[in-house]
């Protein structure tokens, strides 16, 4: 587990050897977070959630997981919350 870098726009972050991209998108607020797929390469994702502008999460709650099943458990029920209450 380690955030790797954080930017303004994109954030990189190891879950148990796996990559997530975390990217802001512009102008609509929304997130956008990448799962890399086992080889690590940027743009070759396994999994992509998308979160509104007050579902956001950030590298650091990202970094609290120990687990990749954790973490998508956790993400998918963020995206569940989010399509219920939206």
């Amino acid at each position: 587990m380690a955030v790797l870098s954080v930017g303004p726009r994109a954030s990189w972050v190891d879950v148990a050897g796996r990559r997530i991209k975390l990217f802001q998108m512009v102008p609509n607020g929304m997130q956008s977070i990448n799962v890399c797929t086992s080889q690590n390469k940027p743009g070759k994702y396994e999994q992509t959630f998308y979160l509104a502008k007050q579902f956001r999460v950030t590298p650091q709650e990202i970094d609290r997981y120990t687990s990749l099943i954790s973490l998508v458990k956790f993400l998918r029920k963020r995206d569940y919350s989010q399509t219920r209450r939206i």
